[in-house]
């Protein structure tokens, strides 16, 4: 197997000495006692309509064929991860794992039928859950509340970049809301970590994006677009506010550019209103690619994979046990930690199909 990193050992729960687990309240600290030699295993729930709410089934409306493959492809993406060894044999913690067909709560919640005919995605969380035991009774529980944990997505762009979000007009909309969203759809890209291959990348976001190097998922935006999306916002807000003040700063930016600058790839700059610049730097602007998808292959094929990683794992001699210390025992974060080191990177570009 081909780990994201040279081989590592696994820090064992068996290591640490029995301890309350953080989230537990004062009085579960004195009746529950971490216990670090209890067997874990992998436990996975399907959410559908009746587990998970807007993660269902019905989602993309996908045919009874089209569906059956696409659960397909989900199992292949766990079945992966669960070869990770620290999900393998878990001890002192469970892997609970949940996943879905997902959707953008915003687009599901007001019009379901919105994303027929669209590239269907899924969610896979997998929570590193602490075992301890009732001191009186010796019954085991298991620890999920707000536990570090993996989340992995198939087919969903918008995972790659945190807080930023796609938000399609599917009713009569606000045109001052519908102007801050369409300029929200531009970001920064972030920073990259390290770059494994031509598959797959990890950037400063703690996202490791895997897809095929044939067609990006992020693209540039050039200075005038970017100019036109804040300009069309703060012309409808100054209308709304009275007040031109910032309109007026940003339309004396943008007189600055000649027409062949507007057409260069825009980054952030010293530009104080628009924050626009030219000049190359380590910070472009970029959207989401709207030909990302290839819309000639079957809905169901797997055309890209992200996932959270531990960014601890990029810092040179960093020691996992420091998550380890005074009475509050991270195990959940080392576990975290340990399954981010042990990624098997070429196995899950070999689950790309388009690759």
């Amino acid at each position: 197997m081909n780990h994201l990193f040279p081989k590592i050992t696994v820090y064992a729960a068996t290591l640490f000495t029995s301890v309350a687990m953080l989230p537990f309240t004062s009085t579960s600290q004195s009746k529950y006692k971490y216990d670090p030699d209890a067997p874990g295993k992998w436990t996975y729930t399907y959410l559908n309509e009746s587990k998970g709410g807007y993660r269902s089934d019905a989602n993309y409306v996908l045919s009874a064929a089209e569906l059956s493959i696409f659960k397909k492809k989900i199992n292949s993406v766990l079945e992966t991860l669960h070869k990770n060894p620290v999900t393998q044999n878990p001890v002192g913690y469970e892997a609970t794992v949940t996943a879905g067909i997902y959707a953008n709560m915003f687009r599901y919640k007001y019009n379901p039928a919105n994303l027929s005919g669209k590239i269907p995605a899924s969610e896979l969380v997998i929570r590193f859950c602490p075992l301890s035991r009732e001191i009186a009774t010796g019954n085991l529980r298991k620890d999920c509340i707000e536990v570090e944990h993996v989340t992995a997505w198939i087919n969903y762009l918008e995972s790659t970049v945190a807080g930023v979000k796609i938000v399609e007009a599917i009713d009569k909309r606000n045109p001052l809301d519908d102007a801050s969203e369409k300029m929200n759809e531009v970001f920064q890209a972030p920073e990259i970590l390290k770059k494994i291959d031509d598959y797959t990348t990890i950037y400063g976001n703690g996202i490791m994006v895997i897809a095929s190097p044939g067609k990006p998922y992020w693209v540039p935006v050039t200075a005038g677009e970017y100019f036109d999306l804040q300009i069309k916002y703060w012309t409808l807000n100054s209308e709304k506010e009275g007040n031109s003040l910032f309109l007026d700063m940003i339309l004396q930016e943008k007189k600055g550019f000649t027409q062949e600058q507007l057409k260069m790839p825009a980054y952030n700059g010293e530009n104080p209103a628009s924050l626009i610049t030219v000049s190359p730097n380590e910070r472009p602007y970029m959207r989401f690619n709207p030909d990302f998808f290839d819309k000639k292959i079957p809905r169901t094929s797997i055309q890209i994979i992200s996932l959270t990683v531990n960014k601890d794992i990029f810092i040179q001699g960093f020691n996992p046990q420091t998550y380890i210390h005074d009475e509050n025992r991270y195990t959940d974060i080392l576990s975290f930690y340990q399954f981010s080191k042990a990624i098997d990177v070429q196995s899950l570009e070999a689950l790309l199909d388009t690759k």
